[in-house]
């Protein structure tokens, strides 16, 4: 979407005039394919949380399901969205469900 960076801001700022306090999260799922490229600009624009779906590891089974090449994108999306979330917010949670 190529209007995400400004629309995360423009929800993130909502968000602070609101006052709401205990909900100003605003979190994203995606595929991880184009992350990589964005990842800092959205953090920076207010974004608190990613869900990147992901189903295997297994490159060649990933394509299948995909119908496309792309895991080692969304791996790196993976990496650069944890870098990106540590230097904003100083902690990251990672696993199922920010468990681990």
């Amino acid at each position: 979407r190529k209007d995400l960076v400004p629309l995360v801001h423009s929800i993130s700022e909502e968000l602070k005039k609101s006052n709401a306090t205990s909900s100003n999260l605003v979190g994203i799922t995606t595929n991880g394919i184009s992350l990589s490229r964005h990842v800092h600009d959205l953090v920076d624009a207010g974004l608190t949380g990613v869900n990147i779906s992901l189903d295997t590891l297994s490159s060649d089974r990933f394509q299948e399901i995909t119908r496309r090449k792309g895991l080692d994108k969304v791996m790196r999306a993976i990496g650069d969205s944890i870098s990106a979330f540590q230097n904003r917010y100083g902690h990251v949670r990672t696993g199922p469900n920010g468990t681990g």
